[in-house]
């Protein structure tokens, strides 16, 4: 229920194409289905969604993020960084293959991961935190495209 009442918190951890100027921010942008594909667009006639993002390093080209989504929409993390000209590392989707081949990524891998989430424990209710620490292959990316 908490799933699908978005009552829960989440953290992610990305890495963007270009450096993100403000150290933090919100993205409020609708978005909505595109007609007949399986990618999400932002839209005049969308749903309203919104990210919270904080800078951890900028690096060569690229900026490694926290990003906090306090609407729980479709591809929303990758659909508001793209809007905001950062497209996600890796993300063949939303920004094409020619662009991950040209940043040089060995893992076929989008550069976004679910680091922590928050939620009300069934069972008592009290608060409780499951944290995931980023994987070998994403930190590997990371240094390969900032040496």
């Amino acid at each position: 229920a908490q799933f699908r009442e978005r009552k829960m918190e989440k953290t992610y951890t990305g890495v963007v194409h270009g450096e993100i100027e403000k150290d933090s921010g919100t993205i409020e942008a609708p978005t909505s289905r595109i007609a007949g594909a399986r990618k999400i667009t932002v839209s005049g006639i969308g749903k309203y969604t919104s990210t919270e993002f904080k800078v951890i390093l900028r690096k060569k080209g690229y900026t490694l993020l926290e990003l906090y989504p306090k609407t729980g929409r479709t591809n929303q993390l990758r659909v508001h960084l793209l809007w905001i000209g950062h497209p996600v590392v890796g993300d063949s989707l939303y920004h094409g293959q020619s662009r991950k081949q040209r940043a040089g990524l060995s893992a076929s891998r989008l550069m976004l991961h679910s680091k922590k989430i928050v939620f009300a424990h069934p069972a008592t209710g009290r608060k409780t935190s499951v944290e995931s620490p980023l994987p070998e292959d994403f930190k590997k990316e990371w240094k390969k495209l900032t040496a």
